[in-house]
């Protein structure tokens, strides 16, 4: 049963993975890359900038397209298999034809439209109730918590650690040594 709907499931979990990262994009820079970036720009005239903004801008406008392009084609494959699913065909009636990251005459990421594009990944999900979508999901969690082992991801983290040990150590002792040497 799968293999009739292969096309489907892979411009489906395309789009995911895509639109997945658009999230990641629109919601900026993790707090660790934000302190950093802060912290090296104190004192600069740029401080109030955001060095990464133009390089997620950048990224957001490239992949964004794709997501309805992959969902677009999914529904295509419904159709050629004599499903067509009525509720994509709706949610993506109210969808420009090319669809843009940004809203227009503005640099802000069209969160409207992720949350258009996740709701059709429901639609197309919901009208095909012979594929496993949850069975996938495991799959897929299954396989990157794999790759995550085999790439060492335990040791990763007990190197942080251990680092973070030693140079919590490492200040300690400088500060200890400074006050000594200063009475």
């Amino acid at each position: 049963m799968t293999e009739r709907y292969a096309a489907v499931i892979r411009h489906v979990g395309i789009a995911r993975t895509v639109l997945d990262r658009f999230e990641e994009l629109a919601r900026g820079p993790s707090t660790a890359q934000q302190i950093g970036s802060v912290l090296g720009r104190i004192g600069t005239d740029d401080f109030d900038r955001d060095p990464g903004r133009q390089l997620r801008i950048g990224e957001a406008s490239q992949i964004f397209p794709e997501v309805w392009t992959n969902l677009d084609a999914a529904a295509r494959a419904l159709d050629a298999l004599a499903e067509p699913c009525s509720a994509y065909a709706h949610l993506r009636a109210g969808q420009d034809a090319y669809p843009l990251a940004f809203r227009p005459g503005s640099t802000e990421l069209d969160l409207q439209s992720a949350h258009a594009a996740r709701a059709a990944i429901q639609a197309i999900e919901a009208a095909t109730p012979a594929i496993d979508w949850a069975g996938i999901a495991r799959a897929d969690a299954a396989l990157a918590a794999d790759a995550y082992r085999q790439l060492g991801g335990r040791s990763h983290k007990v190197v942080g650690i251990l680092g973070a040990a030693i140079t919590i150590v490492v200040l300690i002792g400088y500060f200890a040594i400074r006050l000594i040497g200063h009475p």
